[in-house]
């Protein structure tokens, strides 16, 4: 049985919990990972292991999944077979016997749950409910990607509702979007806020691009650090960023990352001239360089 981390292949029976903010084409991702697990494709340059894949829906209707994935597969250009779908309607705790028995029979690996919030059933502050509710996916004895919602914007990845949510989950990441005005895409990072099996994983960015309304969905992979949402990517990343246009010095630095702590800014720098990836010249800062005229660390 497989395991899968969003992106990364694995061991077996693992639960992911994706926190996203609102409108940041949550559905449209959870889908696109079930289709590449469904159809043996690789999903964002990443192979995944084959499996069939099941999409638990509280939100929509088998229509506006069939469209969905209808638009996907334009996006990508390839044919997608149909994916296992089942309308819910109930507690998830209280239908896990049927879901069970249906995963079994068609020997479904990897069951999306849209979403957390109506799977719980009324109150998703009940931490029993919670409890049940994971209990139930945990059941399954498949891999589980359950979406959820964060509980406000600064919440790092906690999702609304009982702390069961997040404690139960063995992975956890959130998303954040940037679109400008008038554009047919968004930009989203996904970030991995816990791991209980591996450790965390770097920011993906991703790029959405909509034809319309109902036409073409292509999902694709984009450099975060070239996007308003480079504030996601790690101290040191967004260092290197900053030393992209040449030599900068430390109190420049601290300008341009406002919101770094000082004492944060000099461990980070240390740590990146440790590993030769800047160096220091004259009171400023630089990314290091190779022979070939690269810097350090790039391909």
């Amino acid at each position: 049985m497989p395991y899968y981390d969003l992106h990364v292949p694995g061991y077996e029976n693992y639960l992911a919990n994706g926190v996203w903010n609102h409108n940041t084409g949550k559905s449209f991702i959870a889908l696109a990972m079930a289709i590449a697990v469904h159809s043996y494709y690789p999903f964002l340059d990443h192979p995944v292991e084959p499996g069939r894949a099941l999409y638990l829906d509280w939100e929509t209707s088998r229509d506006e999944i069939d469209s969905r994935i209808k638009r996907l597969s334009a996006g990508q250009q390839e044919t997608v077979p149909a994916l296992g779908y089942r309308r819910m309607s109930r507690p998830l705790a209280d239908d896990v016997a049927r879901i069970h028995k249906e995963v079994d029979q068609e020997h479904y690996e990897f069951v999306v749950v849209d979403s957390i919030g109506a799977a719980v059933g009324a109150d998703p502050n009940n931490a029993q409910d919670v409890i049940r509710c994971f209990g139930a996916m945990r059941a399954l004895g498949v891999t589980v990607l359950a979406i959820d919602h964060v509980a406000k914007a600064d919440s790092e990845g906690k999702p609304y509702g009982s702390a069961y949510k997040y404690n139960y989950a063995r992975s956890a990441w959130e998303t954040r979007k940037e679109q400008l005005a008038d554009s047919n895409a968004i930009t989203v990072a996904l970030l991995h806020r816990k791991a209980n099996n591996s450790r965390l994983s770097n920011p993906i960015g991703l790029k959405i691009e909509f034809d319309g309304d109902e036409g073409a969905v292509a999902i694709s992979s984009t450099d975060l650090k070239r996007t308003g949402l480079v504030d996601t990517l790690g101290v040191g990343s967004r260092i290197l960023t900053e030393l992209g246009g040449g030599y900068i010095s430390t109190s420049d630095l601290a300008l341009r990352l406002p919101d770094v702590k000082q004492t944060t800014l000099n461990q980070t720098l240390t740590r990146l001239k440790a590993k030769s990836l800047i160096v220091y010249n004259q009171g400023r800062w630089g990314k290091a360089y190779r022979a070939d005229g690269l810097p350090e660390g790039e391909a």
